[in-house]
């Protein structure tokens, strides 16, 4: 009886054998007596693997040895692997893909290796809008967080653009309403990139008479004891 067992045994072997080399995973899934729990193999078949046929990964029915890692059989060979515009990191593929589709990731900045442009150029990730400021900088000179672009720590190392291309009241902040009516350029007076106060004033390109500035408030007006007079002050006053 018991050698009986043991060649009925060998027979479904066999079968179960010839099943996969065939290519026949219901006859082999049969002959070792029903559905094959693939958790036990602690490589559960979830997502896009459930329908991936077994002699993809088992090749010629050997099922030892068998990798479990993604890049194993994700290596452009055996299956799709990463493409020459991947972004470049050292990160395993499951830190960022799921089983369901490559599309699905959930990125993860902690291990990338290359700059920020590298992916956020528009085509991999979002990158600079058509408003952003002009400069040469890379991405991380002022963006330090990897959670969102807002609340960028800025820094004016780089920028390529004059003072007004940014500062015109919707980029940052413009000439306020009392500022001096002036054609010349920001940089002309504001020399500092930290603070607006202790411009050093150039009346170069001022476009209005001395008295619309030299008033008393914007700047230094007649003093009480001044002549009492109509004329325009750059009337006598020929030296700023």
């Amino acid at each position: 009886m018991t050698i009986h067992r043991q060649i009925l045994a060998l027979i479904a072997c066999a079968a179960a054998l010839l099943g996969l080399l065939s290519g026949d995973r219901a006859m082999a899934q049969q002959a070792a007596g029903g559905s094959f729990d693939h958790l036990t193999t602690a490589f559960p078949l979830t997502g896009a693997h459930v329908s991936v046929d077994c002699e993809s990964c088992h090749v010629r029915g050997r099922f030892k040895g068998t990798p479990r890692t993604c890049a194993a059989c994700h290596n452009g060979t055996t299956a799709s692997g990463k493409t020459v515009n991947h972004a470049p990191t050292t990160a395993r593929c499951d830190s960022c893909h799921t089983p369901s589709a490559w599309k699905q990731v959930r990125y993860d900045h902690s291990q990338a290796v290359g700059a920020c442009v590298g992916c956020h150029n528009g085509s991999h990730a979002r990158g600079k809008s058509a408003s952003h400021i002009a400069t040469t900088a890379s991405c991380e000179t002022c963006h330090t967080s990897t959670l969102h672009f807002t609340a960028a720590k800025w820094n004016h190392d780089g920028v390529t653009g004059n003072c007004a291309s940014c500062h015109n009241g919707t980029k940052a902040r413009g000439p306020s309403r009392t500022h001096i009516v002036t054609k010349a350029a920001c940089e002309t007076c504001h020399t500092s990139t930290t603070t607006f106060s202790g411009a050093k004033m150039s009346h170069a390109g001022i476009t209005t008479g001395c008295a619309s500035c030299h008033n008393g408030t914007t700047a230094k007006g007649q003093s009480n004891t001044h002549i009492v007079t109509k004329a325009a002050c750059e009337t006598c006053h020929t030296s700023t």
